[in-house]
């Protein structure tokens, strides 16, 4: 297991707590389909790039592994950018 094994679970955590209740299955829903379909565009580019990196030898044999390390400290960035609005307090 890697340390991005949750990253999806948090996401979607935090884009459920943003999003009125009664739209929850549509946000659940486009997430998942999102999900499948970066998977079918990743396996065939990973092998891709793992094949290159096998071809050119060296330090160039961890090309998938940098890729996806690039892509994944983008993701975090990009997540840590998002702020979640406060709600207005309600009570004395």
């Amino acid at each position: 297991m890697s340390l991005a094994g949750p990253f999806h679970v948090i996401v979607r955590a935090v884009a459920n707590a943003v999003v009125e209740p009664h739209t929850i299955g549509v946000l659940n829903t486009t997430i998942a389909f999102i999900e499948q379909g970066g998977m079918l565009v990743a396996a065939p580019v990973l092998s891709w790039l793992f094949s290159t990196g096998v071809k050119a030898g060296g330090a160039w044999q961890a090309l998938p592994f940098m890729v996806s390390g690039v892509l994944s400290i983008f993701g975090t960035f990009l997540i840590v950018l998002f702020r979640v609005p406060r709600r207005p307090q309600t009570g004395p």
